[in-house]
C-alpha cells in the first residue's frame, strides 16, 4: 500500500481490559479492531497511559495504531453516533498516518 487510501468502517469489536495485558511492551487498556465494508483490512486500535505513543505501523491489510488512553471514549462516540466513518491512511516514504474520520455534515446539523 502506497500514496492516499480511504475505507468505510463496517463493523468495530471492543477489548476493555481489566489487568495485564501488555503488548510491545506497553500496557493496554483498550483495543479496537475496526473492519473494512466489503473488504478484509483492518484497523487494531491500541489505547495505553505510556507515553511517548508509538509510530504507526501499516501493512498490506492490517494497520496497527497506538492512542492515548484518554482518546479512548472520544472515538468510541464517533463510531456510535456517526455513520459513516472511514480510515484514511497516508503512506509515502516520508510519512505514514492514519486517520479515523466522519464524512462531510452541516454545521449544526444535531445528533440523529
Amino acid at each position: 500500500m502506497s500514496g492516499f487510501v480511504i475505507w468505510e468502517v463496517a463493523t468495530y469489536k471492543l477489548f476493555q481490559y481489566a489487568t495485564g495485558f501488555r503488548y510491545q511492551n506497553r500496557p493496554v487498556k483498550a483495543m479496537l479492531v475496526l473492519e473494512e465494508t466489503g473488504g478484509n483490512r483492518e484497523v487494531y486500535a491500541y489505547f495505553t497511559t505510556e507515553t511517548p505513543i508509538p509510530n504507526e505501523v501499516i501493512a498490506e491489510n492490517r494497520m496497527i495504531v497506538w492512542y492515548e488512553y484518554d482518546q479512548f471514549h472520544p472515538i468510541m462516540e464517533m463510531l456510535r453516533e456517526e455513520r459513516p466513518v472511514y480510515v484514511h491512511i497516508l503512506d509515502n516514504a516520508d510519512r505514514k498516518l492514519l486517520a479515523i474520520a466522519t464524512d462531510k455534515e452541516p454545521v449544526g446539523e444535531g445528533e440523529r
